[in-house]
């Protein structure tokens, strides 16, 4: 959702979490997993349409991880 607001916020946000220490990166990373995944997917240079495929890959298979069994 906020790609489509505001892509340059992402960056930012990307570009804040690089420059924490190492171990608030991390900690970062572990507690926002799919966000930071997204992140990087959206920060790579690959083209458009792969970006927007893995994302959307991502976020089925990150819901479909989070639905409880029964």
């Amino acid at each position: 959702m906020l790609v489509g607001a505001s892509p340059s916020t992402l960056l930012d946000i990307w570009d804040w979490v690089g420059s924490l220490s190492w171990p608030l990166e991390v900690l970062l990373w572990i507690v926002f997993l799919p966000w930071m995944l997204a992140l990087a997917v959206w920060r790579s240079g690959w083209p458009d349409w792969l970006r927007w495929l893995l994302i959307i890959i991502l976020a089925a298979g990150w819901t479909a991880a989070s639905r409880p069994k029964k």
